[in-house]
């Protein structure tokens, strides 16, 4: 069951693993931020898009529908034609300082939402995403842990 303990936790570990990618960032120019480390990998910038977007999709269209509908059914996904994940080369036309901005939005209102939802709401359910049935809480965390994930 979900509770302040567990609602502190989140907050805590979002903030500390958001810190330490945003201390990666910091170390970057913007010819390091759009240069991967190896041929077909993601640039630090598309790196950054893609936490961006993932944390939008987590939050708005993932654990939003499942706290506000009965056990939706979040099985529909666009992994494009061949499934495999996308560069995200058009991060390299923005700015370091611009990704990092739009990712302090998202981040802020994934804070909001977090307020705005009930202890109850949290243990509610969204079925066959990617990742199996997972409740709201469980999308949330996962936003922590893909943030260490691309450290």
């Amino acid at each position: 069951m979900f509770g302040i303990k567990e609602r502190r936790e989140l907050i805590a570990k979002l903030e500390e693993h958001r810190l330490g990618l945003m201390e990666i960032v910091a170390t970057l120019d913007e010819k390091a931020g759009n240069t991967p480390l190896k041929p077909g990998d993601r640039s630090p910038k598309g790196q950054l898009l893609h936490v961006w977007e993932t944390e939008h999709r987590y939050v708005w269209d993932w654990a939003k529908r499942a706290r506000d509908e009965d056990s939706p059914d979040l099985s529909e996904r666009d992994l494009g034609a061949t499934g495999e994940a996308h560069l995200f080369e058009p991060a390299n036309e923005m700015t370091l300082a611009m990704l990092v901005d739009h990712l302090n939005q998202e981040r802020a209102l994934t804070y909001r939402f977090i307020a705005e939802t009930s202890d109850e709401e949290m243990d509610r359910v969204g079925r066959n995403t990617p990742f199996g049935d997972l409740t709201v809480h469980q999308f949330l965390k996962s936003l922590y842990r893909h943030d260490q994930m691309h450290q």
